[in-house]
């Protein structure tokens, strides 16, 4: 499957597909059925222009367990939100592996996109303890004190924006599941370039949606020979927050257009996803029996409702199958985000 964009240059547009990827505004139907539209009108294959090949084995193994000794230290520090054991523990899981990279660059300037609600500000305090910390998001999920703590610069709003007010001289851009969020990838890549300084780096992590065996990737092929065909019901697994679908080869292609050298990939070989701890052959098992249980169960019924409703679906009854659809582990919301590869890249500026 080729690498995909819903290109739409509408901020507006962008942050409604954002808080209601699904489309299903109860208070707003025909927008709703408006955008719809834009989206099939503004959906693109990205053919990758840079022809470097990548060998095949381009993703390297990441140490993803911390030290037991310094085990206690992530504890200590998320502690101070009082969170369960379990929770903690999963945010360790889910951070230590991407912000430990930053670590390693020694950096006096760390700038942080899209950081939602702080969690991965905790992990960069402490592996830069004495860094300057600049943080973005579109809202603000941080609190007041936690940043305070933390000793955050932080800046709510349009990213696009707000990186024009920034200078160049950071030693690190940290993203974690942002890009994909992207209308504009190389847009932003090339804004991320222009505020790095030499010998710096981008560090990112986002899923690899736009991949061969995407576990959806024969429904979003069909898509893409007709976008007009695009249901509201569609969008459980060709997931419009997600506009920007990428793959490895599309994404090196965007990094050096972008003026990137030295692109190195990193994942978790026993852990390839972001929600699953599973390795490649689990992996595979698992979309395989998932796939089936759905085409037999939401897969029958989203056709059916698709004859009955060819346009103009009830919003209500939108919102009401994806609400059944998010809760069983075979919708295909929960199948589409927890086959997805997670991979982390670093991207050098050089000197």
């Amino acid at each position: 499957m080729p690498a995909i964009l819903i290109k739409i240059e509408d901020a507006n547009v962008q942050r409604y597909i954002q808080k209601f990827p699904f489309l299903n505004n109860i208070k707003d139907q025909r927008r709703n059925e408006d955008i719809l539209k834009q989206v099939a009108n503004s959906i693109c294959t990205r053919e990758c222009k840079q022809k470097e090949e990548i060998p095949l084995d381009y993703i390297s193994d990441c140490n993803y367990t911390p030290p037991e000794e310094d085990f206690k230290l992530y504890e200590e520090a998320l502690g101070t939100l009082k969170l369960t054991r379990k929770i903690m523990e999963h945010y360790i899981d889910d951070y230590y592996w991407k912000t430990v990279q930053t670590g390693l660059f020694k950096a006096k300037n760390i700038l942080s996109v899209g950081c939602g609600d702080g969690i991965e500000l905790i992990f960069l305090r402490i592996h830069s303890p004495n860094a300057r910390i600049v943080a973005i998001d579109w809202d603000n999920k941080v609190g007041t004190l936690l940043l305070d703590k933390l000793n955050v610069e932080y800046y709510c709003g349009d990213v696009n924006v707000i990186l024009e007010k920034l200078g160049n001289d950071f030693d690190i851009i940290f993203s974690n599941h942002f890009l994909e969020h992207m209308h504009n990838p190389d847009q932003i890549l090339k804004k991320f370039f222009t505020k790095l300084k030499s010998n710096a780096a981008l560090v990112s992590v986002l899923p690899m949606d736009g991949i061969d065996d995407n576990v959806f990737s024969r429904e979003c092929k069909n898509i893409l020979e007709d976008p007009e065909s695009l249901h509201m019901l569609d969008l459980g697994y060709f997931d419009l927050g997600h506009p920007w679908k990428t793959n490895p080869y599309d994404l090196y292609s965007s990094l050096r257009l972008a003026g990137f050298h030295d692109v190195s990939f990193l994942n978790r070989p026993g852990h390839l996803t972001r929600k699953l701890s599973f390795n490649k052959s689990r992996l595979v098992r698992f979309r395989k029996l998932n796939k089936t249980l759905y085409n037999l169960t939401f897969g029958f019924l989203y056709k059916a409702m698709k004859l009955i409703f060819p346009v103009n679906i009830p919003v209500y009854l939108v919102k009401f199958l994806y609400a059944i659809d998010s809760r069983v582990w075979f919708g295909s919301i929960p199948l589409k985000n927890a086959q997805a590869p997670e991979v982390l890249f670093i991207a050098r500026r050089r000197g």
